[in-house]
């Protein structure tokens, strides 16, 4: 499962940083800080944070799930947060620009349903300027996943939550979400 929470981050990471416009050299993975200016004027992006798992702590998340979770960085960035048992679920939170440069937000989300299959899309109220919940089959690999997008205003919290029961997977990305979110403030 660590695995498998690894790769997915890293591709949904790398896809959500792709979108229209001059992408110049991002490579769409979280570089630690967005400088660009934002889409509504040129006033300076928001900073997404350089360590995920030192943001969002464990028992945080943990609390979040109603489970004991660990914290383990991934590559590319961003942060695994996995029960004991790897059959259980498990949530990854990582970040993306999101400026006129990249598509913003938009492109994100394009980036997230690519990389899904037989998508159900769930727009989320009072979380960040906008968000946004999609489930589906990930992609090549017939692992049910559920992602979601918060728009921070020159990043992306990408929140994606897969094994354990599917039925709760929307639930807990959700939960997962607003820890995120209240923890990058």
């Amino acid at each position: 499962m660590r695995r498998l929470i690894a790769l997915s981050t890293l591709l949904l990471v790398t896809l959500a940083g792709c979108g229209g416009g001059d992408s110049g050299t991002d490579s769409g993975t979280d570089s630690g800080a967005d400088t660009s200016s934002s889409s509504d004027g040129g006033e300076p992006a928001a900073e997404a944070p350089a360590d995920i798992c030192g943001t969002v702590a464990a028992d945080d998340v943990g609390a979040a799930m109603g489970v004991t979770v660990t914290a383990e960085d991934v590559p590319g960035g961003g942060c695994s947060y996995e029960q004991e048992d790897p059959r259980a679920a498990s949530a990854s939170v990582s970040t993306v620009p999101t400026t006129d440069s990249n598509g913003g937000f938009e492109a994100a989300v394009t980036g997230a349903r690519a990389v899904l299959t037989e998508v159900e899309e769930s727009p989320v109220s009072g979380i960040g300027d906008q968000a946004i919940i999609l489930s589906g089959t990930f992609s090549g690999m017939g692992s049910q996943a559920t992602t979601g997008l918060v728009d921070l205003g020159g990043y992306a919290v990408l929140v994606q939550v897969l094994g354990g029961d599917t039925a709760t997977h929307a639930d807990l990305t959700e939960a997962v979400m607003k820890v995120a979110v209240d923890a990058m403030g």
